[in-house]
């Protein structure tokens, strides 16, 4: 049955119960995955807050929403009339196991419902619902906790131990660098088996016994259960583990990737942001080493004691570490990453040391220094790993080119030239930007420069015209922009536009440089003549 408040306020009725119980406290687990806008649009039906101009009308408009249980990641509803033609009570009309209902797909369902700007403005994305699909097709699978195992044998890496989806290639799993039997034989996983390194490996089984469809590495950091990359086979396995994860008491990963190292998600569905340093084995001890996607860097401090961290900067500021190997090869070696240290200026105009992750170098020697910066081990990183520039070079006075942090700087919208701080700039369209770049026109209106020309007015006097309405330009043989009208073309020596007031006298040099050659060759002659 469709029930309908009216707000007396403004007359506005309010469209409610259009899920199902079952379905909102499905909704309600999605969200504690992580949440999603098309979970909480279809939560607002059942709380009665969404105003019915907000809503398709109409007989087809579906209700008592579930999920499908024969097209999993699917939507199953009744529509009005439906349930009207068949005189449906309530429970027949929201029972999943009444093959009359409509099956679809999240967003076709969701247009049903919601009108075009509603969808948009509350961030409903294709994105969106791709992501809240694969929550639904993790939860409608039946609860398998039991068929979560760990481990500390690492050897379950090796790819026959994968399902046979899996073994052939399908999902990030099946795709996994290190499922190789080169990086069993070669040793790569010692770090991980050592017992001075908390984690163990977490799988899960597949349903039909060919081998584990899905695992990640769980870290003990101080207590702090911390999952990290799932990788799955099938759609909804990885949601599988977030929600296994959930009532375990586990944190993890954000997005499931190498980058975003430092994203998580908490306890309570947030995501937050966070380091960790993890003491483990000690990398002396070891061969090789196997690619580690989120706690990437390792690092040996005075005392000779060995951690992995997903934060460089972390571990700079802890332990004062500025060297580190990076875990990024699938051939069991590693890469350097190093900390470069360097001064900004606070709102004081206080120096403060800070690090930045050096991943793009520019090396740089014997360069000078610019005013609020300070060069630390002879390099600077232009860019740190979110790839947003730290440093740059600019000239300064002189014309040398000095290295400033871009905390010192700002930059022209324009050009896209840094500046120190003190720089003067002009606003420009509501642009900050360099004022040599632009000029005055006649009207007293600021144009750019490369975009005007000059011009004699009726008076001879020199004006400056934006050229952007479509007159002709061209650039004269000083270099200046003119109105091609004002100008003709002069071959030969010249080659190039000349004022047209110009024309008769450049004619006249010419014709005198001709001259001077002929009278060159008459003088030449009389010479041979005489001295003949």
């Amino acid at each position: 049955m469709l029930i309908v408040a009216v707000n007396k306020q403004n007359q506005k009725r309010l469209i409610m119960i259009r899920i199902t119980t079952e379905f909102k406290e499905i909704l309600e687990s999605c969200m504690a995955i992580g949440h999603t806008n098309t979970a909480e649009a279809l939560l607002t039906l059942e709380k009665g807050n969404i105003d019915d101009h907000h809503l398709e009308n109409g007989a087809e408009i579906p209700l008592y929403l579930n999920k499908s249980i024969d097209d999993v990641g699917k939507i199953s509803f009744a529509t009005k009339r439906r349930i009207e033609e068949n005189s449906w009570s309530d429970e027949y009309a929201a029972s999943p196991t009444n093959h009359q209902r409509v099956k679809s797909k999240v967003g076709k369902a969701l247009k049903r419902i919601f009108i075009a700007s509603f969808i948009e403005d509350c961030g409903i994305t294709n994105n969106d619902i791709e992501v809240f699909t694969s929550q639904l097709k993790g939860l409608s699978k039946p609860n398998r906790d039991n068929h979560f195992i760990d481990s500390k044998d690492f050897s379950f890496y090796l790819w026959e131990n994968t399902c046979e989806d899996a073994r052939d290639g399908r999902g990030s799993l099946g795709e996994s660098c290190m499922r190789s039997e080169s990086q069993q034989d070669g040793a790569y996983f010692q770090l991980y088996e050592d017992d001075d390194t908390p984690v163990t490996l977490i799988m899960h089984e597949d349903s039909d016994g060919s081998g584990y469809n899905s695992r990640a590495l769980l870290w003990d950091i101080d207590g702090t259960k911390v999952l990290d990359r799932i990788y799955h086979t099938h759609d909804g396995d990885t949601e599988n583990f977030k929600l296994y994860a959930k009532k375990q008491g586990w944190i993890y990963k954000s997005r499931q990737s190498y980058s975003h190292k430092t994203e998580w998600i908490g306890l309570d569905g947030e995501t937050f942001t966070k380091g960790f340093i993890i003491p483990v084995a000690h990398f002396d001890d070891m061969g090789n080493f196997p690619y580690i996607d989120t706690f990437s860097y390792g690092f040996e401090n005075d005392g000779g004691d060995c951690y992995l961290t997903n934060s460089p900067k972390l571990a700079w500021e802890e332990h004062k570490a500025t060297t580190f190997r990076s875990f990024d090869s699938t051939g069991g070696d590693y890469s350097h990453v190093d900390i470069t240290l360097c001064y900004k200026l606070d709102s004081n105009g206080e120096r403060y040391e800070d690090a930045v992750l050096n991943e793009t170098v520019s090396y740089v020697d014997n360069c000078e220094i610019g005013e609020g910066s300070l060069l630390i081990q002879g390099t600077w990183a232009t860019y740190d790993s979110n790839g947003d520039r730290v440093v740059t070079r600019i000239r300064n006075k002189e014309g040398n080119r000095v290295y400033h942090h871009t905390s010192e700087l700002k930059r022209c919208m324009t050009s896209n030239e840094w500046f120190p701080l003190s720089y003067k700039f002009i606003e420009v369209d509501g642009n900050m930007v360099d004022p040599n770049l632009y000029i005055k026109d006649y009207k007293g209106d600021l144009q750019l420069k490369a975009r005007c020309a000059v011009y004699l007015d009726k008076n001879d006097k020199p004006r400056i015209i934006n050229t952007n309405n479509g007159a002709g330009v061209c650039r004269d043989v000083f270099g200046a922009n003119r109105l091609q009208s004002e100008c003709t073309y002069v071959g030969g020596r010249i080659d190039n536009y000349v004022h047209n007031k110009e024309v008769g006298l450049i004619a006249m040099l010419i014709r005198r440089i001709n001259q001077a050659y002929t009278l060159s060759d008459v003088e030449a002659t009389t010479r041979q003549l005489l001295n003949y």
